[in-house]
């Protein structure tokens, strides 16, 4: 049975908070929409159609001895996923998910990292909307990388 559970019950801790000013936006023009599959074309046509986005709060959540797979999801050493993590994974995802952390080896990473992933990212309008301010959120918070030689 898949267990998924909140990050603070997961050992995470909550290290930073920001709140993210409302903003105003245009829709995007959308090039060969034609193309889209209908149903996620109308998935999508609220966040295309919005033009005043809310304040928002957004947490910094530090949490030690995870596997990360599946583009962000983010899993226990004891098998439970982080509920968090999960954005737009399916239950054939989060199983397959599972299966490759118990049955593959995993590449160990001892340092801090900062969690980016999230589905859709490699889409350039997800990486604008997403990842990069979530990059300039946190620089200056986090040690973002260091040379070998500037880690002593």
């Amino acid at each position: 049975m898949i267990e998924c559970i909140d990050i603070i019950k997961a050992g995470g801790e909550l290290c930073q908070k920001f709140t993210s000013p409302e903003f105003l936006t245009s829709p995007p023009y959308v090039v060969n929409k034609e193309y889209i599959p209908h149903n996620i074309a109308k998935a999508m046509d609220k966040g295309w159609s919005t033009r005043v986005h809310q304040r928002k709060d957004i947490n910094v959540f530090h949490i030690k001895d995870v596997f990360v797979t599946e583009e962000g999801l983010v899993i226990t050493k004891n098998g439970d996923i982080v509920q968090q993590s999960v954005t737009q994974h399916s239950l054939p995802d989060l199983e397959r998910a599972l299966c490759n952390i118990k049955n593959k080896n995993p590449v160990h990473i001892h340092e801090k990292t900062l969690l980016l992933r999230k589905r859709g990212d490699n889409n350039y309008g997800h990486w604008h909307v997403e990842v990069l301010p979530k990059l300039w959120l946190i620089d200056g918070i986090c040690l973002l990388y260091t040379s070998p030689s500037q880690r002593d």
